[in-house]
């Protein structure tokens, strides 16, 4: 419950007002200063929607019951699928068992691969079957977040760069062997992982905009007035100030610090193995943290859950 509401309030609570000014100023602000807002979105939804998650988990075990995680780990991902299956689990099981997999295997779809494969293209009727349900999940997804058509365009962007990614895998190994580039090695691995980071987060301004139209003159800003950023506007004209900014950065760095150690098993399980007392000592630490470094109270705009909304 304590990691939830570090995850919520000091972090996604903190960065929301930077995230919703510099949007309602992007006409003026352009450049980095969108660029800064697309990565605190990031970092502001997971932290909003996997603290709220948290928060559950641990109240529900409280009384006994045991829920599924809904996240592993998302922004290590090396590529966006595999970001998927790390992100928001559940709900994505969910279309895998009862949208993807009936479709896939239906005999309208395997039909029309076949007929596919028979008259037009042999690769194209074999993937035919794959891709025309992984298109019916995406539209879906963006459905399931709403009717509105900027989802729906989220949906489809996702999908395609899955099956740009795909498709463009083979071509992706020939230039790591053309140039002796080694996929275990370190530099490999961040450079998968920043790229799948930047690519989701420069999606995620359709959650940003009014429309799939105003989402893309936004990423059109993106790319503009690159050479006026100063750190002392930022400051100045959005709802941040260098303090929050600076625990924030903290807060972001601890959080990967997290996930890190996450991947050799279960900090909280470690924790439990601890003797009570230092248990007591932790605990209260992320007390102490949350209670100091937490955004709320008078003067502040209490921020429900992003996730309520869908």
């Amino acid at each position: 419950i304590m990691w939830g509401l570090f995850k919520k309030l000091v972090i996604a609570d903190r960065l929301a007002g930077y995230v919703t000014s510099s949007i309602e100023q992007k006409e003026t602000y352009k450049g980095v200063y969108l660029i800064f807002t697309l990565l605190f979105y990031s970092f502001q939804l997971y932290g909003d929607f996997s603290g709220g998650i948290d928060v559950t988990i641990g109240v529900s075990e409280m009384f006994g019951i045991r829920l599924t995680e809904n996240f592993e780990r998302p922004f290590f991902s090396k590529n966006i699928a595999e970001y998927w299956r790390r992100w928001h689990i559940t709900l994505g099981t969910w279309f895998k068992d009862y949208i993807f997999y009936p479709l896939s295997i239906s005999k309208r779809v395997l039909n029309m691969g076949k007929w596919v494969k028979t008259h037009v293209n042999d690769t194209l009727g074999k993937k035919l079957p794959i891709y025309l349900p992984m298109i019916a999940v995406w539209i879906t997804t963006g459905m399931w977040h709403g009717s509105e058509n900027r989802y729906v365009v989220w949906g489809l962007m996702n999908c395609l760069f899955i099956m740009l990614g795909t498709e463009f895998e083979p071509i992706s190994k020939k230039i790591t062997e053309k140039y002796h580039l080694d996929d275990s090695k370190l530099y490999m691995k961040l450079y998968r992982v920043g790229k799948t980071f930047i690519l989701m987060s420069f999606l995620r301004v359709f959650d940003l905009s009014k429309n799939a139209k105003d989402a893309f003159v936004t990423m059109k800003y993106v790319f503009m007035d690159l050479k006026s950023f100063q750190f002392t506007t930022m400051f100045s004209e959005f709802k941040l100030t260098q303090e929050d900014f600076i625990v924030a950065i903290i807060a972001i760095v601890c959080l990967t610090v997290f996930g890190l150690v996450q991947r050799y098993g279960s900090v909280r399980e470690k924790i439990f193995r601890l003797p009570t007392p230092v248990q007591w000592v932790i605990l209260s630490a992320l007390i102490t943290v949350v209670a100091v470094f937490g955004v709320y109270g008078r003067g502040y705009d209490a921020k429900q859950f992003i996730y309520l909304q869908f």
